[in-house]
């Protein structure tokens, strides 16, 4: 059975860190930020040496914790952006 949060027998340990209902960039999206295109290529994994690097072992599940651990974009078309312009999600679109 296909529910609104997983698919049954097919269920995550943490919701918090791993999916969930507000979990809504899916690999495929794509946005506009002023001029330029971008498309979501895969989740960004948080890794432990982040922590290492600032000497705080607990850094990747305050990273987690956070529940925003981001992901990676491609460009798909060139253009200016600069800090505060908005974005907008396109509709879906065939790949190139």
């Amino acid at each position: 059975m296909a529910r609104r949060l997983n698919l049954d027998g097919d269920g995550q340990d943490d919701l918090a860190g791993h999916g969930g209902e507000y979990r809504e960039v899916c690999i495929g999206d794509r946005y506009r930020i002023g001029e330029a295109e971008f498309e979501v290529t895969q989740p960004r994994v948080t890794c432990y040496r982040v922590g290492l690097r600032m000497d705080e072992p607990r850094m990747a599940a305050l990273l987690i914790a956070h529940g925003r651990p981001g992901f990676y974009l491609r460009v798909r078309n060139e253009g200016r952006s600069r800090p505060g312009t908005r974005s907008s999600r396109l509709p879906p679109g065939r790949s190139v």
